[in-house]
């Protein structure tokens, strides 16, 4: 399970590190911005323990602001399936990358909440 997030995200080449309850990781780095509403990412570094059966390659997060003060946040993750029977396992699969995309959403909004409140996220750097 993510537990934290360290380091930047703003512009392309910065890198982030999110640090899972495990003791694992994974490093991104932030190949495209497109109009300050996408970041592509892709991974550089990984030891998750699903590292030999699940290869996390990139994706993206995306923020489509419907107004003032609602916004939806679309997530894609892209991987590489090493677990056979690969129908039973991109159920898990799924599961495992929505837990992460849950988090990574949990601290934005935590970040927006500190920001409007003119306080910082404990859990990342913008």
């Amino acid at each position: 399970m993510p537990q934290e997030v360290e380091g930047k995200y703003a512009a392309v080449g910065d890198t982030c590190r999110c640090k899972y309850s495990d003791g694992g990781y994974l490093t991104k780095r932030i190949t495209n911005i497109v109009d300050q509403s996408r970041i592509e990412f892709e991974i550089i570094e990984q030891s998750i323990r699903y590292k030999d059966t699940i290869k996390l390659l990139g994706g993206y997060i995306e923020v489509e602001q419907i107004d003032g003060e609602q916004s939806i946040v679309r997530m894609l993750t892209y991987y590489d399936n090493r677990i056979a029977p690969r129908l039973i396992s991109s159920y898990f699969i799924e599961k495992v990358i929505k837990t992460m995309h849950e988090f990574v959403i949990a601290d934005m909004q935590l970040q927006l909440e500190n920001a409007a409140h003119g306080s910082r996220s404990a859990y990342a750097e913008v």
